[in-house]
């Protein structure tokens, strides 16, 4: 199976696959309410398009600040999840904040999920707190430890 990486911004031509991934994953499998998930800073963001054969199956979000990188809103079709491509789109920002200069990359983990980010060498950090009504915590991938990635 062949999948291509994009990225993008919120306005491009995979505006409307990268949504209807996040609200098939987010609003109605988990129950994220709508004004939660399309919060309005989507403009804000940079994105990246996971596409089999010109369709978005998997989508991400990211936001910059002076030495970081935070990314949100990471999903994957359902059919499509197990099959390395959520760690292959981290991957991707990855090595994109790094190449930027970044000194680290956080994600507000969802605790489910949390094992798909310490694989690709992410900390927890801080206490579990809940948004949009599901337990997560903050992980934290630092450059500039030796041992990461």
């Amino acid at each position: 199976m062949t999948i291509e990486y994009i990225f993008t911004r919120f306005d491009g031509p995979y505006r409307d696959g990268m949504t209807k991934v996040r609200l098939k994953a987010f609003v109605d499998e988990q129950g994220v309410p709508l004004d939660e998930e399309m919060d309005g800073r989507d403009g804000e963001a940079r994105h990246l398009a996971a596409l089999h054969e010109g369709e978005v199956i998997g989508t991400l979000r990211w936001f910059t600040t002076d030495d970081c990188v935070k990314v949100g809103r990471v999903a994957v079709c359902k059919d499509y999840r197990k099959r390395g491509i959520g760690a292959a789109m981290m991957r991707k920002v990855i090595d994109w904040a790094r190449e930027e200069g970044a000194e680290k990359v956080i994600v507000d983990a969802q605790i489910q999920v949390t094992e798909f980010y310490a694989k690709l060498d992410f900390v927890g950090e801080g206490k579990e707190f809940m948004d949009a009504g599901i337990p997560h915590v903050r992980m934290k991938l630092n450059f500039n430890d030796e041992n990461k990635t």
